[in-house]
């Protein structure tokens, strides 16, 4: 076997593939890299050895050149996704390296390029997912005065970004995450340790640090004007530093990771500070809102109780109006008034909720439409939701 953390370094002659796939690997030290090779992705050394193990798929061997026979194994390309769910529900990072050429046209060996990294907090696929509960990738910058937070949900193109300050601002912060759950925090790799250990320490969590080139103020606004547009200078929150620091470093390790254009993320929201109740993450647990004490399902919570929705979008968004209840009188009466309207109204009720029955995950399927991963399924899905 060769050592765990000597081959990426190794002065032995590798065979052309196994250089190949040496150099990519270095690129990406920190995911499984499930490299193209036929009808497989295949996996090597020390990544094999972790895949098998989770996979429960056979450890076998392939030459190297110097190096000998190493560790490798591999999952049939069309059944691929199934188990990058699993390695992903483990808190792993895939980097999916695919062949970026005609085999039939390549002089010599195929080219190779990592076209997506997949990471808890970027899952687009509706088997990795809860489908009516949204899936978080938070931002966090910390500053002298409070803290900035972004939260996207790739799956659906949502971004709010809110600041959190005051003389208890980390509890807040820690409050905040407890509500969103998110599946990955970014932090910028200078962040206090004690952070760190207050977020892990709340659930655990993968935590990304980005390097500090990309959490500067300068390159934040930059990112985040060419993202959404100039009409976002006009926003509450764009004279805050840390909050825009907050959305540009997501916006990096998106277009870091995902290498695409995300076009269905078009817009950012701010969550402004007294416009929701603030529950603390203890109250939040006690009170089963939306997850049980017993096993965090979502059976005997009072979402349990109120859901009725038909739809994913639906579900979502009661999930966030429970989570997050309004503070403003009025407000909170225009709600109850259309909640009203809908309750004294059994025709349009049902034939409503007739009409919503035909529709499937809009959000979502735009998203892998966006991303160039739409099957043919989700496309007939489209249509059919389009029509109702």
């Amino acid at each position: 076997m060769v050592p765990k953390n000597g081959w990426l370094v190794a002065a032995m002659q590798l065979t052309p593939m196994m250089q190949q796939y040496r150099e990519i690997k270095q690129q990406y030290p920190d995911a499984l890299l499930f490299f193209h090779l036929g009808d497989f992705y295949e996996l090597f050394f020390e990544d094999a050895e972790i895949a098998s193990r989770i996979l429960e798929i056979a450890l076998t061997g392939r030459d190297a050149g110097e190096m000998g026979r190493v560790p490798m194994c591999g999952v049939p390309c069309h059944a691929a996704d199934g188990y990058i769910a699993r390695l992903i529900e483990r808190g792993y990072r895939v980097a999916i390296c695919e062949q970026v050429e005609d085999p039939k046209q390549a002089r010599g060996l195929v080219r190779r390029e990592v076209t997506r990294v997949i990471t808890p907090g970027t899952v687009i696929d509706g088997q990795l997912l809860d489908a009516k509960r949204n899936n978080y990738l938070a931002a966090v910058v910390p500053a002298d005065d409070g803290y900035g937070l972004c939260l996207v949900d790739v799956s659906t193109g949502e971004v709010a970004v809110a600041e959190l300050g005051g003389e208890r601002a980390q509890e807040r912060l820690l409050d905040e995450l407890a509500r969103a759950l998110p599946a990955e925090v970014l932090l910028p790799e200078n962040a206090p340790g004690a952070l760190v250990e207050a977020i892990r320490r709340e659930r655990p969590v993968l935590v990304t640090e980005i390097e500090a080139a990309a959490c500067t103020e300068d390159a934040a606004r930059r990112a985040v004007q060419e993202k959404f547009g100039a009409e976002v200078v006009q926003a509450p929150w764009w004279p805050r530093s840390r909050v825009v620091v907050a959305a540009g470093m997501a916006l990096f390790y998106l277009a870091r990771t995902q290498k695409r254009e995300l076009a269905h993320i078009s817009a950012v929201s701010y969550l402004p500070a007294g416009r929701f109740l603030l529950i603390d993450a203890a109250t939040r647990r006690n009170l089963e809102i939306t997850r049980s004490l017993r096993d965090g399902g979502k059976w005997g919570t009072l979402l349990w109780v109120l859901d009725h929705t038909v739809t994913p979008m639906g579900g979502r968004c009661l999930t966030r109006w429970l989570e997050m209840p309004l503070t403003s009188p009025g407000e909170i009466a225009a709600r109850h008034d259309a909640v009203q309207e809908l309750t004294d109204g059994t025709l349009v009720r049902t034939q409503l909720r007739k009409g919503l029955g035909g529709v499937q995950d809009l959000e979502r399927l735009v998203a892998r439409i966006s991303y160039g991963t739409a099957t043919a399924r989700d496309m007939t899905a489209l249509k059919a939701s389009l029509r109702a």
